[in-house]
């Protein structure tokens, strides 16, 4: 979820570019607080035993993987005018998370389960009904908890930082 600081921007004008440098050590902060508060709600189970099948895919099925392929990176979509951070995880290592964050419905029939996965009949229905597979969300409730807190942050660190950049401009 996008955290607007335009208006912060708008106060920063006289900066030039040190204003993007400003900006960026502030959503810094804030992003560290949405990634490690993300890291610590994480479930930390072995995906197989929360119901995901990774025979086909890649990375870690250990647990605590989705935990640890957590992070925090600046985006290819910020610009000299914008910074944006993301908070995110590494496919590559969690593919998986994506069921845990927003659930999922499984409709096909289960054959077999095993401690490598379960395969699925493609076009069989389940008897009964999709199986529902209830989100455990981890992402959105570390920025919902914390928009206080990170506002907090980001402006204290803006504080910090702000006479730093601005003794830079007088050398």
């Amino acid at each position: 979820m996008p955290v607007d600081v335009s208006e912060w921007l708008k106060a920063f004008d006289g900066l030039d570019d040190l204003k993007v440098s400003l900006a960026s050590r502030m959503a810094v902060e804030a992003g560290v607080i949405v990634r490690d508060d993300a890291k610590e709600r994480a479930p930390e189970a072995d995906p197989f035993v929360m119901g995901y099948n990774a025979e086909w895919k890649t990375g870690s099925t250990t647990p605590g993987a989705l935990r640890d392929a957590i992070y925090l990176a600046r985006s290819d979509s910020s610009t000299d005018t914008q910074v944006v951070y993301s908070v995110s995880w590494n496919s590559r290592e969690a593919f998986w998370g994506v069921f845990v964050e927003f659930g999922f419905e499984m409709t096909d029939m289960v054959i077999g389960a095993s401690g490598v996965g379960f395969w699925t009949v493609k076009g069989v229905k389940r008897p009964g009904g999709a199986l529902q597979v209830k989100a455990q969300p981890f992402l959105a409730p570390a920025l919902d908890s914390n928009i206080q807190r990170i506002a907090t942050a980001a402006i204290a660190r803006g504080r910090e930082e702000l006479p730093k950049l601005l003794a830079e401009i007088r050398r």
